[in-house]
């Protein structure tokens, strides 16, 4: 029978406390690998392992310190860019003190060291599906590109357009958009009235927003590509003249 596969990522470089993880996790009977964390590199597409927890059964993550929301944002990207191939969640259990976490990592759970064996045979043993909503929201990463993520309407839904916008507060934007089949980018693309920089605001953030008014249904997708580091999105089913608009903020940190 093959051993269940656990990756590991220490966001403290504490060498002894890391093996301490590994020793536990394999005497449990899981195979193991991981890496510590960059803190340094400024591009998030060097720094996501997406690639490595694709196919791993659980996710540990190290954190003896309070997670910052630079980290939470990698962290929130690359379960995004493992939802693209996965069908099933992937577990990911944070070793170390209960913060606040944002809405997409609400299935995360925090434990110790002592009691990580346990919750990472409680957490495998079972596959379960992705939480659905009203919408699809996934990413992409690729390396030296940037980051690209990808949105679009639920099974049987149709948009009439699609607005992304980009929180600026930690320097992000948006710096291309693209109208595709869902799961993987466009070669080329045809935008209708494309918007680009629209300055909007939500409560006290404010938001770059880029959009179209191509119509979508649940086998298209409206993907833009971010540059830097964005904590919250500002996402809209099509666009709109009036002063105001429904929209939906969705908090990567």
């Amino acid at each position: 029978m093959l051993k269940k596969k656990v990756f590991l990522s220490a966001m403290n470089k504490d060498e002894k406390a890391v093996a301490g993880l590994f020793a536990r996790i394999k005497a449990a009977g899981f195979d193991i690998t991981g890496h510590f964390w960059s803190h340094e590199e400024k591009e998030l597409t060097k720094v996501l392992p997406a690639q490595e927890v694709e196919n791993v059964d659980a996710w540990v993550i190290y954190a003896s310190e309070q997670i910052t929301s630079e980290t939470m944002i990698g962290i929130t990207l690359t379960l995004l860019t493992v939802r693209t191939f996965r069908e099933t969640q992937l577990p990911v259990i944070i070793v170390g003190a209960a913060q606040e976490l944002p809405p997409l990592l609400n299935t995360a759970e925090f434990t110790s060291a002592e009691k990580l064996a346990v919750r990472l045979s409680t957490r495998t043993a079972i596959r379960k599906k992705w939480i659905e909503d009203d919408f699809r929201l996934s990413a992409h990463c690729q390396a030296g590109v940037g980051y690209w993520l990808e949105v679009g309407p639920a099974e049987g839904k149709t948009w009439n357009g699609a607005l992304v916008g980009a929180d600026i507060s930690l320097g992000g934007s948006i710096d291309f958009q693209a109208v595709g089949p869902k799961g993987s980018m466009p070669e080329r693309t045809v935008l209708d009235y494309p918007v680009r920089d629209a300055r909007l605001s939500a409560g006290d953030r404010e938001y770059l927003a880029w959009g179209c008014q191509n119509q979508l249904t649940d086998a298209d997708s409206f993907y833009v590509r971010i540059k830097g580091l964005v904590p919250s999105l500002l996402l809209s089913e099509g666009l709109s003249s009036d002063d105001s608009m429904d929209c939906r903020i969705i908090r990567l940190a």
